[in-house]
């Protein structure tokens, strides 16, 4: 199985994700979700963590998983789909589609049909979420639609957080994180976090 330091892409935010698992109770599962994963390395990374913890931890992963992938400034991201014939396939490829973790569910959709088909019934929990992660849309449309779909869901105490909140090339995640949450919002590195 590879390490999460083997998979390509534009992970680092380990040091979010090493504190949700450090902040999980110990005397109930906990539910994360993470939006946006490309091709594992975040995903991976997490399952890792969930497991060295022990803690009964569950984790919904959320992307389109397109065939092609269109992004700017990616060449070797499009390298990889076009090899593996999509970014699932590459996805299943590199985390070995997480046949060593049965708390892992994966979902093709957007993340707001996600939140959408949560509220209908079609995908359950047994309890609202503790950790969500946002890294795929990075659109003010699309963040904000996010937040304000997540928040609801999500329980007292819950971490909400994502990626590129310090890149220029993506100035709408700082617009709707600051929108939402103003300067209660806690910086780490190239991420946000919100204590909820």
């Amino acid at each position: 199985m590879l390490s999460y330091r083997g998979i390509p892409g534009w992970f680092d935010f380990g040091v979010v994700y090493a504190e949700a698992v450090a902040r999980a109770r110990v005397d109930r599962p906990s539910y994360f979700v993470e939006v946006g994963a490309l091709f594992g390395a975040s995903s991976r990374c997490m399952v890792d963590l969930i497991k060295a913890s022990k803690k009964q931890i569950w984790l919904d992963v959320v992307d389109l998983f397109p065939e092609k992938f269109t992004a700017p400034k990616a060449e070797k991201q499009r390298e990889i789909t076009d090899r593996h014939g999509g970014c699932l396939a590459a996805f299943n490829h590199y985390t070995g589609g997480f046949k060593d973790y049965d708390q892992v569910r994966v979902h093709k959709m957007h993340s707001t049909e996600f939140i959408k088909m949560m509220g209908e019934g079609y995908i359950t929990i047994p309890a609202k979420f503790d950790f969500v992660f946002l890294d795929g849309g990075h659109t003010y449309e699309n963040v904000s639609a996010e937040i304000k779909g997540f928040l609801p869901i999500m329980r007292k105490g819950a971490i909400i957080g994502g990626h590129d909140y310090a890149n220029n090339d993506w100035p709408g995640v700082k617009q709707a994180v600051d929108e939402a949450f103003g300067s209660t919002v806690k910086k780490k590195g190239n991420s946000w976090l919100k204590y909820l």
